[in-house]
């Protein structure tokens, strides 16, 4: 069974541009998850946690891409990229979901939204709208993951412990390699002219610090079939069609 979600959202240049996605029974946000360990260090290897958000990049970059009837770009944003609107597919796909604050902003005086614990201080400060406070969420999304914190509020202190000391400290294992933990460092960096001008950039800098396989999707595919297929999760979730 499928169902359409419809994602709408109105522009000040534009009447109204509707985005949907399609959605799966079998797709579960990655804070469905929880119970069955996926936070846990130990139960979520660095190579997945960096294919999630590398999947989470190449989505960011179609939708900062996206033009308009004009066949221009009109720089939208997600507005609340976050681990609970990221949907994990039996498959191995990873969607990014709820397009309900996407919006163009080009002043500050409109209202804050999104997840604080995925929001830059320029956003605290007021500051308008910017496709790369999707690019800080999505490098708060990947310390999340390596930490193993699944709620708001430990990953706000996640990220401050982690902008005032150290990465590696704050993350507490050491199977990270150097030039992923620079790549976050970077990617949080409370300055924003220090970190990833794109989506696209993040993306290219993951790929440095820690080369794709040849298999890695048929690898993540199984790792979240096993997920899926846990006691854990059917106790939550029940079996999937």
């Amino acid at each position: 069974m499928k169902f359409i979600q419809w994602l709408s959202t109105y522009y000040k240049s534009l009447k109204r541009r509707i985005f949907y996605q399609l959605i799966h029974e079998r797709d579960v946000p990655v804070t469905g998850c929880v119970n069955v360990g996926v936070y846990h260090p130990a139960a979520r290897p660095v190579r997945h946690a960096v294919y999630l958000v590398r999947r989470l990049c190449r989505a960011l970059e179609y939708v900062h891409a996206h033009h308009g009837q004009d066949d221009k770009p009109i720089s939208l944003v997600h507005g609340d990229v976050s681990p609970s609107n990221l949907l994990l597919s039996a498959d191995g796909r990873v969607k990014l979901s709820d397009f309900g604050v996407a919006a163009i902003t080009t002043s500050a005086d409109e209202p804050m939204v999104g997840k604080l614990a995925y929001l830059p201080p320029e956003a605290l400060a007021g500051a308008a709208r910017q496709q790369s406070w999707d690019v800080y969420a999505a490098a708060v999304v990947l310390l999340a993951s390596l930490a193993g914190t699944p709620t708001l509020k430990g990953t706000k202190e996640l990220v401050k412990r982690a902008v005032r000391g150290d990465v590696a400290a704050v993350l507490e294992r050491d199977d990270v390699p150097e030039r992923l933990l620079a790549v976050i460092d970077k990617g949080i960096s409370p300055q924003p002219h220090r970190r990833f001008a794109n989506a696209e950039s993040l993306r290219m800098a993951l790929d440095e610090a820690l080369p794709r396989d040849v298999d890695e999707s048929d690898d993540y595919a199984a790792w979240i079939a096993g997920v899926f297929g846990s006691e854990a999760f059917v106790a939550d979730h029940g079996e999937l069609p």
